[in-house]
């Protein structure tokens, strides 16, 4: 089975600052309960920074993460906890969809291009040409079909 993922720096950097500000948030309150004062230090920053490198990594895992599995005879994508799998010949139809800002998707169509019954791969997002995996999705649905 090839597997394909790709690291998106913009969803590890929003997950980084929400966490960052959260922790911050949460130390100044305590802090200023427990001391009467915000208390800030070296050691305090440090400490916010890796708590919030683990959670953000943890988070992105959890949430934004996609891992692309195929075969010729059926795909796995995972989305952060989610699962859509599929087999091949379930699809009758492929196309190539410009979401916008130079993402592109892989449609897999179960009736017409015009139906709402489809399937997105995030070809660009998980590190592929996406045009040339169109094509090899294509060639894997015929190949499907004809058996």
């Amino acid at each position: 089975m090839k597997r394909f993922s790709k690291l998106h720096f913009g969803n590890i950097g929003k997950a980084f600052s929400l966490a960052f500000v959260g922790i911050t948030l949460i130390w100044s309150v305590v802090s200023y309960y427990a001391l009467g004062r915000v208390y800030v230090s070296w050691q305090i920053l440090l400490g916010n920074l890796a708590v919030s490198a683990t959670l953000s990594a943890i988070y992105y895992r959890a949430r934004y993460h996609r891992v692309l599995e195929y075969d010729d005879q059926r795909f796995r994508l995972h989305t952060g906890s989610r699962t859509v799998e599929g087999t091949w010949r379930d699809f009758a139809l492929v196309s190539l969809y410009h979401k916008g800002f130079g993402v592109f998707t892989v449609r897999l169509y179960r009736g017409d291009l015009g139906g709402k019954d489809f399937v997105e791969i995030p070809a660009s997002d998980i590190g592929l040409d996406a045009s040339v995996f169109r094509f090899e999705v294509i060639r894997l649905i015929k190949h499907r079909l004809r058996a």
